[in-house]
């Protein structure tokens, strides 16, 4: 059986209207990308309060 993943190893998906709604998301909160697989699409490094500052700069949906 495969070790239980962290949680910390686990990417933050958030969904924006747009890769600049994105990009601008992401320099208000000092996010981390770990990557963006498409359009207005993230995946980032969590952290503490990551998802409500996300909402904040105009997320669509925060996925934890």
């Amino acid at each position: 059986m495969p070790p239980a993943l962290s949680s910390d190893l686990l990417p933050l998906v958030a969904v924006f209207p747009s890769d600049d709604d994105a990009l601008a998301a992401i320099r208000e909160t000092c996010a981390e990308v770990m990557r963006s697989p498409a359009p207005g699409v993230v995946l980032l490094r969590p952290f503490q309060g990551l998802r409500e500052r996300l909402y904040a700069a105009g997320a669509a949906v925060v996925v934890c």
